[in-house]
């Protein structure tokens, strides 16, 4: 059985996380958005809660999730999107794991997933999401 993942365990393990991850030196190809409202990721097919996102770049995200993801697996997931972003209600798309760790306080897990098979219209979505966050 998972363990269940609460709103406040959410937003505490994830301030901890940011905090931490300010100190490090980053290298990345795309910027990254840090997502401050709970935007839940869910398995196509499955309809199971896969977990929230972290943080978004035009080419993946970061993850919090009860369980651990098995990397090098891909997936098909739809992104909640919330109503104040006016984008309408779901962006699905295909990402694959390329990294997972555990939090050790909390025992929740961040996971790294790079979107692949992108469309050009799920491209355009995810610039407008990433161009709304900006401007939050």
């Amino acid at each position: 059985m998972h363990k269940c993942i609460s709103s406040y365990d959410i937003a505490s393990i994830v301030r901890k996380h940011h905090c931490e991850e300010e100190s490090m030196i980053e290298n990345r190809r795309h910027k990254r958005y840090q997502v401050t409202f709970f935007m839940k990721i869910i398995k196509e097919g499955t309809g199971d809660v896969f977990g929230h996102i972290v943080d978004i770049s035009s080419s993946g995200f970061r993850a919090l999730t009860d369980r651990y993801v098995t990397t090098d697996e891909n997936y098909t997931l739809k992104i909640d999107l919330p109503k104040e972003m006016e984008m309408g209600e779901l962006l699905v798309l295909k990402a694959k794991c390329v990294w997972t760790r555990e939090d050790e306080d909390s025992g929740a897990f961040y996971s790294g997933l790079q979107m692949i098979d992108i469309t050009r219209e799920e491209q355009e979505a995810i610039s407008q999401l990433l161009v709304k966050l900006d401007e939050m």
